[in-house]
């Protein structure tokens, strides 16, 4: 029985490199790098070079392998495969700017400043009020008193300041934002501020020594 001898001209080496790159985004000159890098590579290796490196529809560049003759690559045939649509955010290296908060309308409300034994303008003499933190601890302080009121809105604020003649801050709101970050008032409802005991004792400061 005739035995399989296999002489040298049965043995042969394959050799097969492949280079693969991802390209993130569409970048003209990334995309000219690799072109670059890809006709580097085959001249190197004796391969023709091919136009331009393939694309595959996920970004990604690759090189035709060396040595082979042809320069030209199947790609392998997937469209079986499932494909999944992944959407990614685009970066336009501009931040977008912040829109800025506007400020809420504020109107004039019915407020008996004048009446009784501590009107608001006699509560006010004799008092620091050079700011407008001062100022709005001693409308919420004076209501709370001398009117019953446990809580003040930018409402009561802006009509107070107008009865004072005081500069009307552009967001009334924003110093009652602010005196509840120091601890001074509370928001027992949205868009009403309490005054407390700390804010209290600020305004038992402001009295003149």
């Amino acid at each position: 029985m005739a035995k399989n001898v296999s002489g040298p001209e049965d043995r042969a080496k394959v050799k097969f490199r492949v280079i693969e790159f991802e390209l993130e985004g569409a970048n003209a000159a990334v995309e000219n790098s690799v072109k670059n890098l890809t006709t580097v590579i085959m001249q190197k290796n004796g391969a023709s070079v091919p136009a331009k490196p393939i694309l595959r529809g996920n970004g990604a560049a690759q090189v035709l392998p060396a040595n082979s003759g042809t320069g030209v690559v199947e790609e392998p045939d997937n469209s079986d495969d499932p494909v999944e649509a992944v959407e990614e955010p685009i970066e336009t290296g501009a931040s977008k700017p912040r829109a800025q908060r506007k400020p809420p309308v504020v109107e004039v409300i019915d407020i008996d400043l004048t009446s009784g034994d501590m009107p608001f303008e006699k509560y006010c003499q004799g008092r620091k009020l050079d700011t407008d933190w001062n100022k709005y601890l001693a409308c919420a302080m004076w209501l709370k008193e001398y009117r019953a009121l446990p809580t003040v809105t930018d409402d009561h604020i802006y009509t107070m300041f107008k009865f004072m003649k005081w500069p009307v801050p552009g967001d009334v709101a924003g110093p009652l934002r602010g005196l509840k970050k120091q601890g001074w008032f509370t928001t027992p409802e949205r868009g009403k501020y309490a005054i407390n005991h700390l804010g209290e004792n600020e305004v038992n400061r402001m009295s003149a020594a």
